[in-house]
């Protein structure tokens, strides 16, 4: 009896281990959820009534990139992230940017309903 109890209970434990079926899981490996926030160069910086004043402390990633599609991590150019890589062969892109909307992959979202 208690052997079978022991059964069920650890196939009712497997299926209810799954982090995607488990409404209370809200998160895995993520930092806390905070307000944002950006730090300004003086007091009086932060009542301008700006949504975002300028500030020397925040930099801007958007411009032309280097891009190359892999697909996967798997497929990805070995030693692609160090900083001598040479990615002379690699197509530029605009950033921000919708990589599958230039071609690349597969658009995972729709703007009609299933």
């Amino acid at each position: 009896m208690v052997i079978t109890a022991a059964a069920i209970a650890a196939v009712c434990l497997a299926d209810c281990a799954k982090p995607w079926q488990d409404p209370a899981v809200n998160a895995i490996n993520r930092e806390p959820a905070r307000a944002y926030s950006m730090p300004l160069k003086s007091v009086e910086d932060a009542f301008t009534g700006e949504l975002e004043p300028e500030t020397p402390y925040r930099k801007s990633l958007n411009g032309v990139w280097k891009f190359r599609w892999a697909g996967s991590l798997a497929l990805a150019p070995e030693g692609f992230y160090k900083t001598d890589y040479d990615d002379s062969s690699w197509v530029d892109i605009d950033v921000p940017s919708c990589v599958e909307m230039r071609g690349w992959g597969v658009p995972l979202y729709t703007n009609v309903r299933y």
